[in-house]
């Protein structure tokens, strides 16, 4: 996400929104204050969204590993991916996503309140441009919104994946009758996911649209980002 970070920076040292007193912040609030919120409202935004990409990669796999255990020429291969699979399932850590995203919403709100203290002195260029900055803050906030519902899914469909990759991995551990090897794994897996692949199913559509709402939710953020920087590119003077 680009987020113009250094601009109101510039805007309030410049001196477009005056001091109360000399030496004091403009209406409680300094040009470092502002730019260290929206740095860190940039920061968490970052680290959220590779966060819910790599859980989504995870429960990717998950699909992945099942069409290959059902192939006959890529079964083995198939089911020498499930223990990896599994481990990383175990290691996704939605509650802590979520506890980021809480942090991020917070750090949004913190920003947007003292844009509006700032916006209160303002006129012209400058409250236009500190207007265009909030809506960038009110777009991140809906992302997160949209994130959160979607982490929620991930970790409600976590149960389901789960057993079906322990059924492949009983599969997997058991030789059966024919110890030596030569076994229909594709056929075996058929018999193990028998019943369970349409929740699978399920959750991978409901998966996908959330996924989606999600991606709708970041190219706002892009869109607002986009017309903050319009409007800087009209700044009276220029530089």
């Amino acid at each position: 996400m680009r987020v113009v970070l250094v601009v109101v920076s510039l805007l309030l040292v410049a001196g477009c929104v005056a001091s109360a007193e000399p030496g004091e912040p403009a209406y409680g609030v300094d040009a470092g204050e502002i730019e260290d919120r929206l740095r860190e409202v940039a920061r968490l935004r970052s680290e959220v969204d590779a966060e819910v990409e790599a859980s989504l990669a995870v429960m990717g796999e998950v699909g992945g590993v099942l069409t290959t255990v059902r192939s006959p020429s890529r079964a083995p291969s198939g089911f020498a991916a499930v223990g990896q699979i599994r481990d990383d399932l175990d290691d996704l850590d939605p509650d802590g996503l979520r506890e980021d995203l809480r942090e991020l919403a917070a750090a949004v709100d913190d920003a947007r309140a003292d844009l509006a203290l700032v916006a209160e002195g303002s006129d012209g260029w400058e409250e236009e441009y500190l207007g265009a900055q909030d809506r960038v803050l009110v777009a991140v906030r809906e992302h997160a919104a949209a994130v959160d519902a979607l982490v929620q899914l991930i970790d409600r469909h976590r149960t389901t994946y789960a057993t079906v990759l322990e059924k492949l991995a009983e599969v997997e551990d058991d030789p059966g009758e024919d110890p030596e090897g030569d076994r229909d794994l594709a056929e075996e897996a058929e018999e193990a996911l028998s019943g369970r692949l349409e929740p699978v199913s399920l959750a991978q559509e409901e998966l996908t649209t959330y996924a989606e709402r999600r991606e709708a939710t970041a190219g706002a953020v892009n869109e607002a980002t986009a017309d903050a920087a319009m409007v800087f590119d009209r700044r009276p003077d220029g530089t």
